[in-house]
């Protein structure tokens, strides 16, 4: 990849920040599950794809762009619901520390297996995990 295109991927995810509120507004109305769900399956396989791109001849890294800006994008709106229903769950301070440890849990993971792993297998474990969590949040009942 050219690098004077590697700044592109950290403009893609705040170019759509603006979605937000509206992501926030629509899943109070219409549920949290179905934009959890979504936004998950969305971040996890533009995820555990991106390193794949790369195999694509002449304009791979156009491709690796777009998925890893589309990973990134779903991942920063997913945290809207999912913010939401932790505290649809838990009490608020006790769903914000839950957001942060598991935010630094996350990102430790993702560090070690970056670390330890092949490109593509740290980008399609990292992507599996949350995937994983994403539907584990799906299983989540109103406790409160």
């Amino acid at each position: 990849m050219p690098n004077m295109f590697l700044t592109i991927c950290l403009l893609v995810s705040p170019a759509f920040g603006f979605l937000h509120p509206l992501i926030g507004s629509l899943s109070d109305k219409w549920g949290r599950w179905p934009f959890i769900f979504g936004l998950g399956l969305a971040a996890a396989t533009a995820l555990a794809a991106t390193p794949l791109s790369l195999a694509v001849a002449s304009l791979g890294w156009l491709l690796a762009i777009v998925l890893y800006g589309v990973a990134d994008t779903a991942h920063d709106l997913l945290t809207t619901p999912t913010r939401a229903q932790m505290n649809d769950v838990f009490e608020t301070s006790q769903a914000e520390r839950r957001i942060a440890l598991g935010g630094g849990l996350g990102r430790v993971f993702a560090s070690v297996c970056c670390t330890l792993m092949s490109r593509e297998a740290a980008f399609g474990t990292v992507g599996g995990v949350i995937m994983l969590f994403t539907l584990s949040q799906l299983a989540v009942r109103k406790v409160v």
